[in-house]
């Protein structure tokens, strides 16, 4: 992975900047990318292991239920994905 990332990362950071985001911009995105593939979580799989952890407690509904405030209240911090804490 670490080679995908080596060879692919600076094309994208790149082709952000000839369509006008600035260098600092795209350097913050390449780090957001960096992250979320190190630490293997992006919103797909943050949402699956919430889920899973409220399953444990709650019936199927409520699971859903919390796993989605909990969405919203991440997502609304501002915090990239990967640094969401899995429960």
């Amino acid at each position: 992975m670490v080679d995908v990332l080596s060879r692919f990362l600076p094309k994208v950071a790149d082709a952000l900047i000839s369509l006008g985001i600035s260098r600092l911009e795209a350097d913050m995105l390449m780090a957001v990318i960096e992250h979320r593939v190190a630490k293997h979580q992006s919103g797909a799989s943050w949402q699956l292991a919430t889920l899973e952890h409220f399953e444990r407690k709650y019936a199927k509904d409520e699971a859903l239920n919390r796993m989605f405030a909990l969405y919203q209240k991440q997502y609304l911090s501002g915090e990239p994905v990967s640094h969401w804490p899995i429960l």
